[in-house]
């Protein structure tokens, strides 16, 4: 296969926006298009290889899977034994048993299926975790162990019956990732029958190239280009993928496979020494660039400063072309190990690596260092189990009236709000299960205060006049249980400024998210239920298992933030209490959280949070049994 430098000119369009989406460089929220482009470029690649062995009659399965094994494994497997003492030594045990997870599925390449099941893509917790990006490498992976036998066997019959079996599948898959990105966002973009028509368009291409000369157009050329670069500065992760949005950069990275030369215009750009120098380097930096910046987070915060970023960016490309020498070309050279031998090491390592792994989880996170009352403390910061089942969020959230009823309907009492009430409402739902009452559960994810607040998302705002309507209309709910993470939204986070105060929300959004509370609690009053206000409770200034490792445990306590803190935090909030009638329950978790001088992260030896603001159902446990022992 005739070597075409504006392909690796082509990768380094695709890895730089990663590595800056990932390293949280504004104006690249849509860097994670990167992905895609790799998936036609390989889909590409591949293809024309198995192509032009086909119609040669050399076509060997061994000789593809050795090729796929030198281009991989030395520098993937590199990486992750540099990962092994920073994750040991860096994380806390819960993150440590997800690692672990990881790293197993790693070896295995089937880490999709991993964080499929474990978490999402976009923010959050999913940038502390150092092997996400093995994802990618397991979709290629299983798509190596279908696409070259699919090939074998179909050469049989003429090229146009091929295609035509190609293009249904293509359809079939582009059919799947629209509905996915839509009703199972996760599972769409992490597996393959949702990511394998962006492989097959690079095929498609490579099939076409097989019988046609590449035909250099400007017009083309630029029209590619334009459509990836307008998908990197305008997509972010709010966009269905990967379906029809994901049309843009995978049909932009087709015509620039299809049209581009290094004598074109943009070719001259792609083929140039710079980008054809990071396009060689490409896979390093897409293996670095993940670990650097999640170890990073670890050590100085999820929010890294300018310093750290450049820092970071700069050794992911330093340890990138140390392994592209010294690891990457070597691995390559068939005279410097022969296939038999690739084979047998590959194996080797991947076995030592699941063995390694596989303590690890046995050992549940290698967590035997620390005390019994430790471990009891983190067994008890968990989360409620039906999060994942009851809580909503995004544009196809759960209707009201489908939404989940503890104790059986009709439901007695409703609680409702953004990811605070999730905890809550599982445990008013466990302290009134004796009883007998339901307790309906509304909860949407990051959705601020939002009645009748045109500021807000359009679909959070739906939701939420949504469910306050249907909580008014439901005759059998009497006492209604209101709480948000109110700080947060009328000041904004705590981790990235800790320990000074927080204050990055424009002051009219903040008073409109406080006059939407207002409102609500106001609308819902007048329906004559009872109306509880739980307001947010304190904060620990990280994640409660980092304090239970790292602070000092008294008496089966753990201390979070001071309470001086806490009251110049929620000062806005207390202030504001005197704007809701006297009717309104106002419960504040303080009151039991703190003492005089400390709020606590542990009490008693159970953890009240499960991070650093959610309540576990411990905590939330606490809270309902106390607003229910006052109503008596």
């Amino acid at each position: 296969m005739r070597y075409r430098p504006e392909i690796d000119g082509l990768r380094a369009i695709a890895v730089v926006p990663v590595i800056l989406f990932h390293a949280g460089v504004g104006f690249f929220e849509g860097g994670f298009i990167g992905v895609d482009v790799f998936f036609v470029i390989s889909g590409y690649l591949i293809t024309s290889i198995i192509l032009a062995e086909l119609e040669e009659n050399r076509f060997s399965f061994s000789n593809f899977y050795e090729r796929r094994a030198r281009r991989i494994f030395p520098a993937l497997f590199l990486v992750m034994v540099v990962c092994l003492p920073f994750s040991i030594s860096l994380f806390q045990p819960t993150e440590l048993m997800s690692f672990w997870k990881s790293f197993v599925s790693a070896a295995l390449f089937a880490s999709n299926f991993f964080f499929w099941t474990e978490t999402g893509y976009f923010g959050g917790v999913a940038e502390l975790k150092p092997l996400l990006h093995t994802w990618s490498l397991a979709v290629e992976e299983q798509y190596y162990l279908l696409f070259p036998p699919f090939m074998l066997v179909a050469w049989r019959f003429k090229l146009p019956v091929i295609v035509a079996v190609l293009v249904l599948i293509f359809c079939i898959s582009l059919a799947s990732a629209q509905w996915g990105a839509l009703y199972k966002p996760s599972a769409a973009f992490y597996l393959l029958p949702t990511r394998g028509w962006e492989i097959l368009s690079g095929a498609f291409a490579a099939i076409w190239l097989s019988s046609n000369a590449v035909r250099s157009s400007n017009i083309l050329a630029f029209l590619g280009l334009s459509l990836i670069l307008t998908s990197i500065f305008t997509y972010d992760g709010s966009f269905g993928f990967p379906g029809l949005y994901a049309l843009v950069p995978v049909l932009g990275t087709v015509l620039i496979i299809a049209a581009v030369t290094p004598a074109s215009m943009v070719g001259r750009v792609l083929s140039s020494k710079i980008a054809v120098g990071i396009g060689n380097i490409s896979f390093s930096l897409y293996l670095w660039h993940q670990p650097i910046l999640a170890f990073l987070r670890h050590q100085f915060g999820y929010t890294l400063s300018l310093t750290t970023t450049v820092f970071g960016v700069v050794l992911t490309f330093v340890l990138s072309w140390l392994s592209w020498k010294y690891v990457e070309k070597p691995f390559r050279d068939r005279s410097f190990l022969s296939g038999r031998s690739i084979g047998l090491l590959s194996a080797l390592l991947i076995g030592v690596f699941v063995a390694i792994g596989s303590v690890g989880i046995f050992n549940h996170g290698a967590t035997y260092w620390i005390s019994n009352s430790q471990r009891h403390m983190l067994e008890t910061a968990t989360s409620s189990p039906k999060r994942g089942e009851c809580h909503t969020g995004g544009v196809h959230y759960l209707k009201p009236q489908d939404s989940c009823v503890y104790n059986g309907k009709p439901a007695g009492w409703a609680v409702f709000g953004d990811s605070h009430a999730v905890e809550l409402a599982f445990g008013f739902g466990k302290v009134l299960a004796e009883k007998g009452i339901g307790v309906a559960h509304f909860s949407y994810s990051g959705c601020k205060p939002a009645w009748q607040n045109d500021n807000e998302p359009m679909y959070c705002r739906l939701w939420t006049e949504e469910v306050v309507d249907y909580i008014v209309s439901q005759e059998t709910i009497q006492n209604v249980v209101i709480t948000y993470r109110l700080n947060e939204a009328l000041f904004g986070s705590h981790l990235s400024v800790w320990p000074e105060i927080p204050n990055s929300t424009d002051a009219e959004v903040r008073q409109k998210r406080w006059k939407a509370l207002l409102d609500a609690i106001g609308y819902v009053r007048h329906s004559r239920k009872k109306v509880i206000l739980v307001l947010q409770a304190p904060e620990t200034p990280t994640d409660v298992q980092n304090l239970i490792l790292e602070a000092p445990v008294e008496d089966g306590n753990v201390k979070g933030v001071t309470v001086d803190w806490w009251l110049r935090r929620s000062a806005f909030v207390r202030n504001g209490l005197k704007q809701i009638p006297d009717d309104v329950i106002v419960f504040d978790p303080a009151s039991l959280f703190c003492a005089a001088e400390y709020c606590y992260a542990v009490k008693g030896v159970k953890a009240l949070y499960f991070d650093n603001n959610h309540m576990s159902v411990e905590g939330a446990q606490l809270i309902a049994t106390e607003i229910i022992r006052q109503l008596q």
